[in-house]
């Protein structure tokens, strides 16, 4: 089993995940976008979560934005 540690970079598919979810999409949407399941798009928000020091996914996205890993407005690149 993987350990994140608060400070580890961000994965890119941890970045897709925050990306999706700063447009108001719903965690048990992810699955559609993604195309895995739900649990593997909840460990993607929680490891996300954990590497950022977050509590929440909003404050993962509002830290994904302040530390440059996403931005307003972005697209995902499929």
């Amino acid at each position: 089993m993987n350990e994140y540690r608060l400070g580890q970079r961000l994965s890119n598919r941890e970045i897709e995940v925050l990306m999706l979810l700063s447009k108001g999409e719903q965690l048990n949407q992810l699955p559609l976008y993604l195309h895995v399941t739900f649990g593997v798009a909840r460990n993607y928000a929680r490891s996300a979560r954990i590497k950022l020091g977050a509590t929440t996914n909003a404050h993962a996205v509002r830290l994904a934005i302040e530390k440059g890993y996403i931005k307003v407005g972005q697209e995902l690149v499929e």
